[in-house]
């Protein structure tokens, strides 16, 4: 019945009714697609609400005047650019044709052309969205990424590469047995002496890069963040090359001190070793041992220890760092250690044995810390370079930052006590207090509310200005404080969740048992032994994870 209605009318398909088919039609939307396919128009578009609208007429009592309703139409494949990620991304959508014009290169080219996209055209991914949209049925989307741009690529940091090594990487890097076949660390060789002479290479800067341009899909450059260029500082002993200003080189003979962005050659006192015979050492900056400090020897400096031998049962005290490459040995009667090391800058050791060691900074031990009584603000590190040793055994450890080594405890099941975030009591006390202040900084600015009520209640003509300038005053003091009470609060509980943060102890192989862990009031006790462990506090409970991050 539909087919006596339908006539092609390109680009349309129209449903034509008059009086004489009116009265005879008796149709429905069932017959449809078979009349489409009869007529040759079954890929067009139908307009359903057109459809149901002829429908209507044909079926309605009324007679009516010749009518064209058009029902279907032919439509071209639907091409459009949409522009992603801030126009980095250019995405084609194809929308399959109703009976129309396939996809052809012609349309890409002019909705690319619409859309201003002229960088990074990918031609594999057009010759990919044409020959999919070979399969598309009528209305049928696909997407295709066709267009990338590139992002901008940041320039790099100046750099500074050191040329020579101090005497921290001695320590720490025992010398390989030449005739061994074993290939074993021997613990007493640490290679010669690092000291060097003038015009030796100290360090090379490498200059910041201004980073490399990006670009959008419309051609729009991006511009990138140069690396920030960073110049040599000034160090004692060294200048910088007549040839080459990128190179720092020696200007004296001494021993070199690796900075961030230069390198210090310090001019110190030199020892064979510390003993009765030298007597007591105090020196106002680096003091260099090249064997021992001996049993009941005292030596302070102002600047740097650093001992390529052992220090055995004797005091150091430096404002610097203490290096003692081969140990630190003592013996320990009652609490105390009868060999003491303190250093503000940090304490670098190849092993400490029933020592008493105190860092302002860190403490790095090579090899092993048994039954000493180690206490430093920043980091203690018991791991050697290859990350395989570290053996941290019995006496007590005083932590302010982060506790690494490859074991803790020991197989004899010697107790082992671990005190992490030793300042957690004050920070929370400091806090607490800094909250008090806050809250009646926010008392305070009501009560500057209250009294701008009060005034606001008198007449104009009764306000003095005396009054109105106390309560400007009062008003802008009362904003100060509440400003500091809160910067005070902020930092603090900042610098509390850091501390969590980072206060964690960390043993990459096994954790004995009888090794407790303190964090304040909160103490956990390990009752069997552990692989890999991450210790760590949320102010309120020991956490241990056993899964290593990434």
């Amino acid at each position: 019945m539909w087919t006596q209605y339908l006539v092609i009318e390109e680009p349309n398909l129209m449903a034509i009714i008059d009086d004489s088919q009116h009265s005879e039609g008796n149709i429905d939307i069932q017959g449809l697609a078979q009349a489409l396919q009869e007529v040759g128009a079954e890929s067009f578009k139908v307009d359903d609400e057109a459809v149901k609208s002829f429908i209507g007429l044909v079926h309605s009592g009324d007679k009516l005047q010749s009518q064209k309703v058009v029902i279907a139409e032919r439509v071209d494949t639907l091409v459009e650019i949409e522009l992603q990620n801030n126009d980095l991304l250019a995405v084609l959508h194809v929308t399959g044709a109703y009976g129309g014009k396939s996809l052809s290169p012609v349309m890409i080219m002019d909705a690319l052309s619409k859309a201003h996209v002229t960088k990074g055209i990918n031609k594999r991914a057009l010759k990919k969205a044409l020959n999919d949209a070979k399969e598309l049925k009528p209305g049928e989307r696909h997407s295709q990424p066709i267009a990338k741009g590139e992002y901008a690529v940041a320039g790099k940091d100046t750099r500074f590469v050191s040329m020579t090594k101090d005497f921290r990487t001695r320590v720490l890097s025992p010398q390989v047995e030449s005739q061994s076949k074993t290939g074993k660390v021997d613990l007493k060789d640490f290679g010669e002496q690092i000291t060097v002479a003038p015009g030796d290479v100290l360090m090379k800067r490498i200059a910041a890069t201004p980073g490399t341009p990006g670009y959008t899909v419309t051609g729009a450059v991006l511009a990138p963040k140069p690396g920030k260029d960073i110049p040599y500082g000034e160090f004692a002993g060294s200048r910088l090359s007549k040839k080459d200003p990128a190179y720092m080189i020696a200007a004296r003979n001494g021993l070199p001190k690796v900075r961030d962005n230069g390198v210090d050659v310090d001019d110190a006192l030199l020892l064979s070793s510390v003993s009765v015979a030298t007597g007591h050492i105090g020196f106002k900056g680096d003091v260099v041992v090249e064997g021992n400090i001996e049993p009941g020897m005292v030596v302070k400096a102002t600047g740097d220890v650093k001992v390529t031998g052992f220090i055995e049962s004797a005091t150091v005290q430096a404002h610097g760092t203490v290096t003692a490459a081969k140990g630190i040995i003592g013996q320990v009667s009652g609490d105390e250690s009868n060999c003491q090391v303190t250093a503000k800058q940090g304490v670098i050791a190849g092993y400490a044995l029933n020592a008493q060691i105190k860092s302002g900074k860190d403490i790095e031990l090579g090899l092993h810390c048994i039954n000493s009584l180690l206490t430093a603000k920043g980091d203690i590190t018991v791991l050697n370079q290859s990350r395989n040793r570290g053996l941290l055994s019995g006496g007590v450890v005083n932590v302010g930052g982060k506790l690494l080594c490859s074991q803790l405890g020991s197989e004899g099941d010697a107790a082992t006590e671990v005190n992490m975030f030793g300042a957690f009591k004050q920070h929370l006390v400091d806090l607490a207090e800094a909250k008090k202040v806050y809250t009646l900084a926010q008392e305070k600015t009501m009560d500057v509310v209250r009294k701008e009520i009060e005034l606001k209640k008198k007449p104009k003509t009764e306000r003095t200005e005396e009054e109105v300038q106390a309560l400007d005053e009062y008003r802008e003091q009362s904003q100060r404080n509440l400003e500091v009470a809160k910067k005070r609060k902020d930092t603090l509980e900042e610098t509390l969740n850091d501390h969590l943060e980072n206060c964690t102890v960390e043993v990459l192989k096994k954790v004995y048992t009888h090794v407790s862990i303190h964090y304040g009031e909160e103490v956990v006790t390990t009752r069997s032994e552990h692989d890999y462990s991450l210790f760590s506090f949320d102010k309120y409970h020991i956490d241990r994870q056993s899964i290593k991050p990434e």
